[in-house]
């Protein structure tokens, strides 16, 4: 039986909506107003924000990858759902970091759960870019096999020692690994960006070679 891609892409924007929903209301709402009790809550929000970036920086690139597959199979069904799993374990651990600032063991947890996150969508990204029918990929993976499979190791590592890092830094200092996982979705999420003039004019490329070949 043939899947729809229209399902699935609801299904994830579905759990990725209701994953930032909990975390917005898992928020603890001070139970003073006095000034400690208020530079908790932006602390509070803080966390958030970071977690906020996560989700949505996830949401960002899985929307773009699915747009270059429209057979859907078994396999990249459950890949797909093992990435949404590890995805909704971030409000748990975000709600853990927010009643814990301090503590050394949810700063880990959040971590490792970052990490399975990311090594679960570059199954997603690796399945697709070796699957897809789509002109434009098809083009790229026949030209750059070789780069391309340099581009995934190298992915995977830096992802690893970013991690690890940050891991090791929440050993010592338990508030600094959030701030510290801001800066990859953020930094990740301009890179795409500014690539979107280059994917731009890789399919200008591609178009105008299949013309002149005509």
């Amino acid at each position: 039986m043939k899947l729809s891609k229209q399902r699935l892409e609801a299904l994830s924007d579905g759990i990725i909506a209701i994953i930032i929903t909990i975390m917005v209301l898992s928020i603890p709402l001070p139970p003073a107003f006095d000034r400690s009790s208020l530079l908790q809550l932006a602390e509070t929000l803080v966390i958030y924000f970071v977690s906020f970036i996560v989700v949505g920086s996830f949401w960002s690139q899985h929307s773009r990858i699915f747009y270059y597959i429209n057979n859907i199979s078994g396999k990249i069904t459950w890949v797909n759902l093992l990435f949404l799993f590890f995805l909704s374990l971030i409000p748990i651990f975000t709600k853990w970091v927010m009643e814990n600032p301090s503590n050394i063991i949810p700063a880990v947890g959040y971590n490792v759960v970052y990490l399975f996150v990311n090594l679960s969508y570059l199954l997603i990204f690796e399945y697709i870019i070796y699957n897809s029918e789509h002109e434009g990929i098809k083009k790229v993976r026949e030209s750059r096999a070789d780069s391309r499979k340099r581009n995934s190791v190298f992915r995977f590592f830096i992802t690893l020692i970013i991690t690890i890092t940050a891991i090791s830094v929440s050993v010592y200092v338990p508030k600094i690994p959030g701030t510290f996982l801001l800066i990859f979705p953020v930094l990740s999420s301009t890179l795409n960006l500014l690539l979107e003039d280059y994917r731009r004019e890789l399919k200008k490329n591609i178009i105008q070679q299949k013309l002149s070949d005509i």
